[in-house]
């Protein structure tokens, strides 16, 4: 049995991540597994071109899929029994060509763009519940606008049968609810997580080899693209500047903006995109609380990470990282963008992180079980051929 996964974007990107480690498991397997991840300046442009039309349009990520890399005639594609897509934006292949796929697909939803028009967070938008047009994002008043010309695409490539995998309860609502994938099968798998490299170390240890004070307070916030408005920055800020203690706040990720805290209490030390996994295990080691207040995501990488590594996380309710932990045992939620609610939730967390971090691990591990979530694919591959 031979697995072609496509993937977009940045090799060190979640999604990208935990691709890899499903296509490392796969192959441990006897399954034999290779992933189609291309990058083209030139289809990049012409997509960006396209969505430049509308220059009035949000600071948000938007997704045409218009340009892709060409891939029916490769021999990876040939040798392929199933095609397993993912994130497969960034221009990685053209929306129209899934429509030419022969083989079998299975579809892995890392955000909610497979069931919208061109967003990849909707932001409270319902439209994708019945039909796309006057795209909020977009700031369109156009009842056919981008986001009805790519929505009809979809509409017309998912009369073909597609096997949906949601990574989360939160986003498999959503899917389900969804006019696009009203008649296709959505099953919910979680994610593939990094149990190898991301280990338990002691805090001192940690902080001494990264050269952090021994005795302060810190708190970690981290994402591969900060500022992307669904990973709830601005309400970190927010919360942070609400709290009268002393700590350090410590962000990661690809931070292209100045980030200012107006709480005078407040160190603040930006260390940017880690791509060194030894060093990212350390990093979240030497934190006293993980935050991941994304207000809506699938199911970030993260705040697994951070636990794993023995560091209790504050999050937001209804969202996914809710149904990553249990609340007052491996973390403290808040109440959904709260930002008064997020403050007194860290607060807690920096209290308690000992007992706290020693239960976070331990549930992870329970969990998320990466045997049977192998099992889980192989099986649903074998059904479908």
């Amino acid at each position: 049995m031979n697995i072609l996964h496509f993937v977009g974007g940045d090799i060190n990107s979640g999604s990208s991540k935990a691709v890899i480690l499903l296509s490392k498991g796969l192959n441990k397997q006897k399954v034999k597994s290779k992933i189609f991840n291309k990058h083209s300046s030139f289809n990049l442009f012409f997509e960006k071109l396209t969505k430049n039309i509308f220059f009035r349009k949000m600071n948000t990520t938007l997704s045409v899929n218009n340009f892709g890399n060409s891939f029916l005639n490769s021999s990876d594609y040939k040798k392929a029994d199933i095609i397993h897509l993912h994130w497969i934006n960034k221009s990685l292949i053209k929306l129209k060509d899934i429509e030419k796929i022969d083989k079998p697909i299975v579809w892995t939803i890392r955000d909610m763009w497979p069931f919208t028009g061109i967003c990849h967070y909707s932001y409270g938008c319902k439209k994708f519940i019945k039909y796309c047009g006057k795209c909020p994002q977009l700031r369109s008043n156009l009842e056919y606008d981008l986001s009805s010309y790519v929505f009809n695409i979809k509409k017309k490539i998912f009369k073909k049968k597609i096997t949906f995998i949601t990574n989360s309860l939160w986003i498999n609502r959503l899917a389900k609810k969804s006019k696009l994938l009203s008649n296709q099968k959505i099953l919910n798998f979680y994610n593939s997580i990094d149990f190898k490299n991301f280990k338990k170390i002691d805090k001192i240890k940690a902080r001494k080899k990264l050269h952090l004070n021994l005795k302060e307070k810190i708190v970690l916030f981290g994402a591969n693209n900060p500022h992307a408005k669904y990973k709830g920055l601005d309400l970190f800020i927010k919360a942070v500047n609400k709290t009268n203690k002393k700590f350090n706040v410590i962000i990661i990720g690809n931070t292209w903006k100045e980030i200012h805290f107006k709480n005078q209490n407040i160190k603040y030390l930006n260390l940017g995109l880690i791509k060194n996994v030894r060093k990212l295990n350390y990093i979240y080691a030497s934190a006293d609380a993980f935050v991941s207040c994304s207000i809506q995501d699938a199911f970030p990488k993260m705040p697994t990470e951070a636990m794993l590594s023995g560091t209790p996380c504050v999050y937001f309710k209804k969202t996914s990282i809710e149904e990553m932990n249990i609340d007052n045992k491996t973390g403290y939620a808040a109440e959904y963008c709260n930002t008064k609610s997020l403050a007194k939730s860290i607060l807690k967390a920096l209290r308690d992180n000992k007992k706290l971090g020693n239960n976070s691990r331990k549930h992870i591990l329970r969990k998320y079980n990466q045997k049977l979530l192998l099992k889980k694919h192989v099986n649903l591959y074998k059904s479908l051929l």
